[in-house]
């Protein structure tokens, strides 16, 4: 793939202007050092290529009125797709990763991997066709799955969730598409959003958790993700109940089998008492994201006591286990992030008042 900018000069004066939204030339030259006649040969160039638009005139104090700059950012587009258990999420991004379109495919994930990864991005290619962006001005793809990633190689190595196992989901994206494609763990590329476009600047250290048929940890030291020999935050099997459910990693107890929606669900199947046979089946195990939270909807609606009293273990465990990161970690802010914010008024004023009861200097 051609490079966006032909020199380092002009890759400077591009995020200079991104940086400030809309500057001059004049202002361009103090900001980034340079002399005006190589802002002004520099932006000519980005002009002619469409990369930098002259959007009008600021006022003057005397003489004629400096143009504005202003870089524009449906120049090239990004695609990123977030897959999980059923489904995957898709969205695109201009150049400065402003979500411009958004939707969700479902597939089985029962079904072979590559095939099943092939018929995704061909349809989501449609999607992006039809809503009028250019699929050539599509500079890369970033995908987010749960499990151990390759990241050098773009290769999910398991996922316990998926039951995925040795999927090379970079080769097989770029035969439908021949641009980069970025494989991370779910979790980290959460992190990393919330590094770039999330959390406040004045944080240099904080923890991400997520939620949701899993649950993951990103950490954060010198607003850089911590990634250890590359799979640091497994969090969701650290085992919190050695006599409990048996994980889809195949130990017991991990706190994945009390704090995520399957734990929910499966004290829901355990007493129900309406028809939630009709969104699942009560003896069918695996069940896709989104039957999840049905269920946990259903529930809701139907029988609020019950559907609180689901949430009891999961307030108990989740509180112990986020106790024991603020007293190994003591972090300034915990992101907590994932589809469980759906029901985030349910569980989270309890479980931060644990925090604040039992960890030490706790924030």
């Amino acid at each position: 793939m051609k490079k966006l900018f032909k020199s380092k000069s002009e890759n400077f004066v591009v995020s200079a202007i991104i940086e400030n939204d809309v500057i001059d030339r004049t202002s361009l030259s103090k900001v980034t050092g340079m002399s005006l006649p190589a802002i002004s040969k520099i932006v000519r160039n980005l002009i002619d290529r469409g990369i930098v638009e002259e959007i009008g005139t600021s006022t003057s104090s005397g003489g004629r009125k400096p143009i504005l700059l202003k870089f524009n950012s449906y120049y090239r587009f990004a695609v990123g797709i977030k897959i999980g258990l059923g489904y995957a999420c898709v969205i695109v991004t201009d150049f400065v990763g402003d979500v411009i379109l958004r939707f969700v495919e479902h597939f089985d994930s029962s079904a072979n991997p590559e095939n099943t990864l092939m018929r995704l991005l061909e349809k989501s290619k449609e999607r992006i066709k039809s809503s009028g962006i250019e699929i050539k001005k599509i500079i890369g793809i970033g995908v987010a799955i749960s499990g151990s990633v390759d990241q050098e190689k773009g290769t999910l190595i398991f996922s316990s969730i998926l039951g995925w196992e040795n999927v090379e989901i970079s080769k097989i994206f770029n035969k439908v598409m021949k641009v980069p494609v970025v494989v991370l763990n779910d979790v980290k590329s959460f992190t990393l959003a919330q590094i770039w476009k999330g959390a406040k600047k004045e944080y240099k250290n904080f923890l991400v958790v997520t939620i949701g048929t899993g649950i993951g940890l990103g950490i954060v030291t010198g607003r850089k993700l911590y990634v250890g020999n590359g799979n640091a935050g497994e969090f969701g099997h650290i085992v919190v109940n050695p006599d409990g459910e048996k994980c889809t990693c195949g130990r017991k107890g991990c706190l994945e089998t009390e704090v995520s929606f399957g734990a929910l669900v499966r004290k829901i199947k355990a007493q129900h008492s309406f028809e939630i046979d009709k969104v699942i089946s009560v003896s069918k195990e695996n069940e896709g994201e989104e039957t999840l939270l049905q269920i946990l909807r259903m529930t809701k609606e139907k029988n609020e006591g019950l559907f609180k009293s689901s949430f009891e273990n999961f307030k108990k465990f989740l509180g112990i286990a986020l106790v024991d990161l603020v007293n190994i970690f003591n972090p300034p802010l915990i992101i907590l992030g994932g589809e469980i914010l759906e029901f985030g008024e349910d569980f989270i004023k309890d479980v931060s008042n644990y925090i604040h009861d039992n960890a030490f200097n706790a924030f």
